[in-house]
């Protein structure tokens, strides 16, 4: 009984399926930092393929004026780039720039200033800190209107390649704006498309964000990334090692045992 016993415990721990499993969300307003690119881990704000590099106050930059100190990251100090644009920052509301009367961001919306500069494209960067399947959302829109356009491409790189998951354009008078953004399923024609996406440690989404027009503009932005993480289940090899080691054991304990009563 006890044989039949520890070979049923074997045997239910070896080919159970274990559905335990790890998810990890990342967002990207949540997670944003004026500390370091990259930041959280997995984030980076790029102009190409060089993270920006921060800037107390973008004002400096001469992208545009803000009443307060507005922080952020911009290529105008970045070697070989050193342009104003792009930028990304977490507004503070104090926009004084050109046309501030039709800015469509509040405080704390990430926002950036696209490049018309193939070669500085502003590129945001997720890598995948795991193997597993992640989730992807997330929306954009012209953050201010005076007549310029901006594409965007939601783009997954791993050792298979380069696949485009979704991509668009906003400009001035089309139908988004901050209340209503072109949320990232409407740039698919499937939306499961970005939905349970096997990825690898270090595989990597990029949104890129280039102008349509040479002028570029701001766009505001949201992102959102779940990853999880399956835990392997145990092979044939693993449940057959585990009934053999149990088997073994107990035929060992019987031989002590009939060794002392003899």
């Amino acid at each position: 009984m006890r044989l039949v016993a520890v070979i049923l415990i074997a045997t239910t721990l070896g080919l159970s399926r274990p559905s335990v499993c790890a998810s990890m969300i990342f967002d990207l307003n949540s997670d944003w930092s004026i500390a370091t690119n990259p930041f959280g881990g997995v984030w980076s704000l790029n102009a190409g393929t060089l993270p920006l590099s921060f800037v107390s106050d973008l004002s400096t930059t001469g992208i545009d004026t803000w009443a307060t100190p507005q922080p952020g990251w911009s290529a105008r100090f970045l070697n070989p780039i050193n342009e104003i644009i792009p930028a990304w920052f977490k507004a503070n509301a104090t926009f004084t720039g050109v046309a501030a009367g039709s800015i469509d961001w509040q405080s704390g919306d990430v926002v950036v200033h696209t490049s018309g500069n193939p070669s500085a494209q502003s590129i945001l960067t997720w890598a995948s800190p795991m193997d597993g399947v992640i989730d992807v959302s997330g929306s954009v829109w012209a953050a201010r209107n005076i007549s310029r356009s901006n594409d965007w491409t939601l783009i997954l790189e791993n050792s298979g390649g380069s696949s485009v998951l979704s991509q668009g354009s906003v400009f001035d008078g089309d139908a988004f704006d901050r209340e209503n953004p072109f949320n990232f399923i409407l740039g698919t024609d499937d939306p499961t498309t970005l939905l349970g996406i096997p990825v690898a440690a270090g595989d990597v989404l990029q949104l890129h964000l280039g102008s349509a027009t040479s002028s570029a503009d701001y766009v505001g932005m949201n992102m959102n990334v779940t990853v999880t993480e399956t835990i392997p289940e145990p092979s044939t090899y693993v449940t057959f090692a585990i009934i053999t080691l149990s088997v073994a054991g107990v035929q060992c304990w019987r031989r002590r045992r009939q060794f002392k009563q003899g």
